[in-house]
């Protein structure tokens, strides 16, 4: 496969990019995006956005922070018949189609008409705009969809990223992938500490009660540990609330996300709490066995409880943030993984309390040092009646 930077310009463009002295070009997404870009003394910029996404229609946006909420893109696709070519300016207001609108936005266009080819395979949009300040740094939006716009009104997008392209640079390596850190790291927290560390906490003491004291010490730091990371992820979650956008989808699911998170926690705080002050079960007095048999109910219980609400608030949370099918793979794998670990061990602890039982005893026992007496030797009185016979009274 042929870079996309190895032919800048496609042909059939207008005569007005194809007096430019020199592009800067660059893959910006994988390799399905290349941006060649040329900026002069008087920022007027001349762009390029190649692609080959060609059966559907590609979109470059601009925006001060890298959001969609508030940008101006160009976008652009070829009619299903490949007679017209459409390439317009749209201002995103919101995610909603509807507020997706055409013919407006921020981008100061010049005279030189936007323009999109279709050439060997590779799509190409092309437009002009007057930049003030100069393009330095500068947050870009990428989306292609699949299917085409309803006349001027776009459809919903396939896939989107942001990047922060360096207009100053000449250098590939300038242009950085955004990083969303804050997203990423909510996530990580939240799977490690309610998927990982609170369910393998949850199955020491039943498999590993025979090890003490280390169960109890396993069980204690893990759930710990757990709950730590647990409350540091939704405490990150807040911060995330308040900075990222989300789609329309995502608003919906969001306030069940977050209330069993809040859930999550509430539970682990109590979890921990009980287990500081819980009763012993091999108390003196039966007031103190009997509260020991409540709580180790209701502390086994809800620790089921949480384990099944953290891998189900996870699976949420994966949607919500449009987590990469590696993330997917890698989360799922995990879970089987789990899975198939606390089946084997159940299937271990069963077979050994069967082996642990112990044999049936015998009827009666016999002294294995007295012989047996020969049926010669017993002597059976004719005169007795034998067992069955009844004395008939005349």
């Amino acid at each position: 496969m042929s870079s996309l930077c190895s032919n800048t310009q496609a042909q059939n463009l207008p005569n007005s990019y194809g007096n430019i002295p020199a592009f800067t070009c660059a893959h910006i997404w994988n390799d399905d995006f290349a941006l060649s870009h040329y900026q002069n003394e008087n920022n007027l910029t001349t762009m390029i956005l190649s692609s080959r996404k060609v059966s559907s229609w590609i979109g470059i946006g601009f925006s001060e922070h890298g959001k969609m909420v508030g940008s101006s893109a160009m976008v652009g696709w070829i009619s299903a018949d490949r007679k017209s070519n459409i390439v317009k300016q749209y201002y995103l207001k919101d995610y909603d189609e509807m507020q997706v609108i055409p013919d407006k936005g921020e981008l100061r266009l010049t005279k030189a008409p936007p323009s999109i080819v279709l050439d060997q395979d590779i799509l190409y949009l092309a437009f002009q705009a007057q930049f003030s300040p100069r393009l330095l740094r500068q947050p870009v939006i990428l989306a292609f969809g699949d299917v085409k716009p309803n006349q001027i009104y776009l459809t919903k997008h396939t896939n989107k990223m942001a990047t922060i392209v360096d207009f100053s640079s000449a250098s590939v390596g300038s242009i950085v992938s955004e990083d969303y850190t804050k997203k990423a790291m909510h996530g990580v927290l939240g799977t490690l500490g309610w998927g990982l560390a609170v369910s393998i906490g949850a199955i020491i003491p039943r498999y590993f009660r025979h090890r003490d004291p280390f169960w109890i010490y396993c069980h204690s730091i893990l759930n710990f540990i757990g709950f730590t990371l647990g409350l540091t992820s939704v405490s990150n979650g807040r911060l995330i609330y308040d900075h990222v956008e989300h789609d329309a989808s995502a608003k919906k699911t969001l306030p069940l996300h977050r209330g069993i998170g809040l859930v999550l926690v509430g539970l682990s705080s109590i979890q921990v709490m009980t287990f500081i002050v819980k009763s012993h079960k091999d108390a003196d007095n039966d007031t103190e066995r009997k509260s020991y048999r409540y709580w180790f109910l209701y502390h086994r219980w809800v620790g089921v409880l949480l384990i099944l609400m953290g891998y189900a608030n996870i699976a949420i949370g994966i949607v919500i943030g449009g987590a990469t099918i590696y993330t997917k793979a890698t989360i799922g794998i995990s879970i089987v993984t789990f899975v198939v670990a606390v089946i084997v061990l159940e299937i271990r602890k069963r077979m050994k309390n069967i082996s642990d039982l112990p044999s049936a005893p015998p009827a009666f026992k016999v002294d294995p040092n007295v012989p047996p007496i020969p049926p010669s030797v017993i002597k059976v009185d004719s005169t007795d009646p034998p067992p069955s016979s009844k004395t008939v009274k005349n």
